[in-house]
């Protein structure tokens, strides 16, 4: 295979380097926050910022230009990037999921044909096997309809995620295959409370051939490039959502003290950061959200250490993680909610980025991954020892 230097010179990258290039584009995500909700997805010039910044290409493999970071270093990137904006982190970590199968799991000359030339190649995905596939010539006829595909509007195309028709003995059951945006259609389903600009579209793609350089085998499972992170992908999925709740509620607490040091209650003379009420409230929403961020750092650590162990190691950490994640996400949730309250009626009006964090947070904690399976399958595990 023969793939084109990468844009970005060397693809390792410390913490330290990908920290500092959110932070140099935290003013431009900041300024297109409000345009990128209007237009139910993120601007261009916010995508391309992105981009140009190399913050797609994390957890690919090194082999196509990625950076392959750590998960405990992908929190900590993908933290900071929702504090700014809870809906560019959300396309960021999906646009990233997308590049690192294409890059992982397509055959050589797929990989070949997306990431040699161009910018950097990203794809909306749903989990939900939604599609059908059939067995032709050299690749595959699929149908179907997918929804919530996250940063559709500005991606290379989506990966389809499809169940195949009448396998034969020994071939794939499941794949995911990349499907050009020219051939699908995008439906303008988008209209939700929050996280607006992540531009979450069903696509629908109706006898579509797709050769098979561009066919992921997930059943079973085929992983050409990347090694042990890029073989469990899908099991850290839940530390992606989150950080996404993680950076949301960090903010709301930044937002809600800054507020408070400048409001003041009916016929109050004091601010609201000058009373105790608050002052209490204040410092157990810090030690809480501290508390969760612990627990979801010690998570990813031991997640990531598992990865290249015994399989029923990495999927019990798997599924620690995902349970922990469920729980921060909760947690987060409150403590926004809590904040709102705090900063009384004026959060509530448009512009007042308490009021956006409440909504966006609202609609980030109804994922799949945060949902309540989560604790059963931990106490699965716990069960299984004690029993």
């Amino acid at each position: 295979m023969t793939i084109a230097e990468p844009a970005v010179a060397s693809p390792v990258v410390d913490r330290a380097e990908l920290l500092a290039r959110v932070a140099a584009l935290a003013p431009l995500l900041e300024e297109t926050t409000v345009a990128s909700e209007t237009a139910g997805t993120m601007v261009p010039q916010a995508v391309e910022a992105l981009r140009a910044a190399g913050l797609f290409r994390l957890w690919s493999p090194r082999e196509v230009g990625g950076y392959d970071v750590s998960v405990p270093d992908q929190l900590e990137v993908l933290v900071a990037v929702a504090r700014i904006d809870m809906s560019a982190c959300w396309t960021l970590m999906i646009g990233n999921s997308g590049s690192a199968v294409m890059g992982s799991r397509l055959p050589d000359d797929g990989v070949a044909r997306l990431f040699a030339d161009g910018p950097w190649p990203t794809a909306a995905s749903s989990l939900t096997p939604a599609g059908r596939a059939r067995r032709g010539e050299g690749g595959y006829r699929l149908s179907g309809r997918w929804g919530f595909g996250s940063g559709i509007r500005h991606a290379r195309g989506a990966m389809a995620n499809c169940l195949v028709e009448d396998p034969q003995a020994g071939a794939p059951t499941q794949i995911s295959a990349f499907v050009p945006v020219e051939q699908i259609e995008i439906l303008d389903d988008w209209h939700v409370p929050g996280l607006r600009g992540t531009g979450s579209n069903s696509y629908v793609a109706d006898d579509v051939f797709v050769p098979d350089c561009f066919v992921a085998v997930l059943q079973p499972l085929k992983v050409h490039r990347g090694g042990a992170r890029a073989s469990g992908l899908h099991l850290r999925l839940s530390i992606e959502h989150g950080a996404v709740a993680l950076g949301g509620a960090r903010r709301a607490l930044d937002e809600v003290t800054q507020q408070a040091a400048a409001k003041r209650r009916l016929r109050e003379t004091r601010t609201v950061a000058d009373t105790q009420s608050f002052q209490v409230e204040l410092g157990r929403l810090e030690a809480r959200y501290l508390s969760l961020l612990a627990g979801a750092r010690e998570a990813a650590a031991a997640f990531d250490a598992a990865l290249g162990g015994p399989q029923a190691s990495l999927a019990e950490a798997a599924a620690v993680m995902r349970a922990v994640c469920a729980h921060a996400t909760e947690g987060c949730q409150d403590i926004v909610n809590r904040c709102l309250r705090q900063a009384g009626a004026g959060a509530i009006m448009p512009g007042n980025p308490l009021e956006r964090l409440q909504r966006d947070m609202t609609v980030a904690a109804q994922h799949y991954m945060m949902a309540d399976r989560a604790y059963e399958d931990l106490a699965g595990y716990r069960l299984a020892v004690t029993l």
